[in-house]
């Protein structure tokens, strides 16, 4: 190494830490902020008890609760460590500045630019998955902090020789991690193998690019992240016999499929289902008024299905099944499940209609969440701004090219943000209306990619200035 290129890493090396060490100190900002608004003051939701309550007293309970172990277990960690859950929001913190640490190595390999990497990765300090649930005892923080992890591992193995072996058992780790905390995490599933495919197609030699070579990448890749989760319901068949990551996703489906459910059907389900269906419209005609809101609309009304969905699951079928099956989450869950697909086999048009209604729903939360928080309003007023005064200056024919640093890492994070988010939307309305906390959930990785953006436009506005003062330079003399 000559004495040139010697002074000139040392000068990048100085400013990455000081780029790193700028993070940080965000952090411990966000921090005390956070800790002065009263965010870290723990607060309990409707699903509290459930993970506190967690059976960890006997195993065959612990798998066939209609809560996966991952939250109950970090709970009880912060109990033994401070003797207390009242902790939790700090350390759901620190673990969401841990994935966002994570993140930003994973941007600084693919990023010439610390800063850059710097003021991306510290977009997420801002995002509503953080203000608005960090303090809750559930699990929306801490599995958002392990998608992020997630993302920031499939960069760091894709952005720097030799790490790939521990930044894909990063991707590994983190992505069992997410949906052992929140089951709606398995989306993480089929996003990883996706979005290091496309990656592995932006970075690998030409000569690489064989269909055969990419399938087999993409395939090994789908591989490693279903192991874990075939690992998991094997051994819940074996043991509850009971095939699923936990016992809980035919209570969300019935939540759906029970309001499509009428006394004039119950006699088309098979013969097994229909003491369970006959009790459960028993349960829905004996709720109190006003239980069930918005009768009078269509019953495929999108706000009618969404306010009632609780009800539907937690005052009416849940009730009836635990009625006919006794108390044990998962024969409730199979039996719950059988009804609400049987329910959608006779109402398929129903479902259909109720996928489109969700699904342009959740693309609106997503949108209009992101431009109500106040550093997303922020962010798309400047990068709109820079990006009009571009297209102003491109109009008079003094085109500049976008430095390929920054077009390498905008590309990346729009093919992350949008797997990311699609694939999250389209499994939660499969089961659930895209309620706020679900939406949150799916557009955390909108932030860093709308700041990539309108780090962009600046790069390219100086660019253009910079070429226009030196085609000043050269008239004038």
């Amino acid at each position: 190494m000559t004495e040139t290129q010697f002074v000139y890493r040392t000068g990048i090396a100085s400013k990455n830490r000081l780029a790193s060490a700028a993070l940080v100190f965000q952090m411990l900002i966000i921090g005390i902020t956070l800790s002065l608004t009263g965010r870290f003051n723990a607060t309990m939701t409707d699903d509290s008890p459930g993970y506190l309550e967690f059976p960890f007293h006997s195993f065959d309970a612990a798998l066939r609760d209609i809560r996966t172990p991952g939250y109950p277990s970090f709970l009880r960690l912060v109990t033994l460590a401070t003797g207390s859950y009242e902790a939790a929001p700090t350390a759901q913190y620190f673990a969401f500045c841990g994935a966002i640490l994570v993140f930003y190595f994973g941007l600084s390999r693919n990023v010439a630019s610390g800063w850059s990497a710097a003021v991306i990765a510290g977009s997420l300090l801002t995002t509503n998955i953080l203000w608005l649930y960090v303090q809750t005892i559930t699990t929306d923080t801490l599995a958002a902090a392990a998608g992020i992890a997630a993302m920031g591992f499939i960069l760091q193995s894709h952005g720097h020789e030799g790490r790939t072996g521990w930044a894909l058992a990063g991707v590994i780790a983190s992505t069992t991690a997410a949906w052992l905390i929140r089951p709606a995490y398995l989306f993480l599933v089929l996003v990883v193998p996706i979005v290091r495919t496309l990656l592995h197609l932006k970075h690998a030699p030409r000569e690489e690019l064989t269909y055969g070579r990419i399938a087999q990448y993409g395939v090994k890749s789908l591989t490693l992240a279903c192991v874990p989760v075939f690992c998991w319901c094997l051994l819940r068949l074996c043991l509850v016999q009971s095939f699923g990551v936990v016992s809980f996703g035919g209570y969300n489906l019935v939540g759906i499929a029970g309001q499509f459910l009428g006394s004039e059907q119950v006699a088309q389900l098979p013969a097994d289902l229909q003491p369970l269906a006959r009790l459960a419209l028993n349960y829905r005609d004996q709720l109190p008024a006003n239980s069930l809101q918005m009768l009078d609309a269509d019953k495929l009304n999108y706000l009618r299905i969404e306010n009632n969905y609780d009800v539907t699951i937690w005052h009416v079928f849940t009730p009836a099944a635990r009625e006919l099956y006794g108390n044990d989450p998962s024969v409730m869950n199979t039996q719950l499940r059988k009804l609400a697909t049987a329910t959608l086999q006779s109402e398929s048009r129903s479902y259909a209609v109720w996928l489109a209604k969700a699904l342009r729903q959740g693309v609106y939360k997503i949108v209009s969440d992101f431009v109500l928080n106040p550093f997303g309003l922020m962010v798309t007023v400047i990068a709109t701004s820079a990006a009009i005064l571009r297209l102003a200056r491109t109009w008079q024919r003094r085109v500049v090219h976008t430095p390929t640093t920054v077009a390498h890492v905008t590309e990346i994070l729009f093919v992350m943000t949008f797997f990311y988010a699609v694939m999250n939307l389209v499994e939660t309305i499969l089961v659930c209306p895209p309620l706020g906390r679900m939406t949150d959930a799916a557009a955390v990785m909108l932030m860093p990619l709308a700041t990539a953006l309108m780090l962009q436009q600046f790069v390219v506005t100086q660019a253009f200035a910079s070429r226009h003062d030196e085609s000043l330079g050269q008239t004038k003399f």
